[in-house]
């Protein structure tokens, strides 16, 4: 029993950290997560419609931020960023998004 709640405690969420990632350019940010399961979420970011920044009471005392990604058809989630990297990353974002709106306004029909 103490062996199935030592692996709970500490092993287990230690393996959900590691496991944890994402990457972003300017043309996708892609997320992997998952420890039995393995998911590899990547959103396209022309589909992006809003970015939310998000901080609870315990993530103020440790200076982390989430980032909400709203597309058309689901939101998506980045737990864990450190203030500075969340604002950066929104900020590279939205420039992305603009340069590809003002490509698109160029485009001639």
């Amino acid at each position: 029993l103490m062996l199935i709640i030592g692996f709970f405690c500490f092993i287990f969420p230690n393996m959900v950290y590691n496991r944890y990632s994402y990457a972003y350019n300017d043309k996708r940010i892609v997320i992997k997560k998952g420890v039995i399961f393995k998911y590899e979420i990547i959103i396209p970011v022309c589909q992006i419609q809003d970015l939310h920044l998000s901080q609870g009471p315990l993530m103020q005392l440790l200076k982390l931020q989430s980032l909400e990604i709203s597309t058309a058809g689901s939101n998506f989630t980045i737990d864990g960023i450190d203030n500075a990297t969340a604002r950066q990353i929104v900020s590279e974002l939205e420039a992305y998004l603009k340069t590809r709106i003002e490509v698109l306004g160029n485009e001639e029909i």
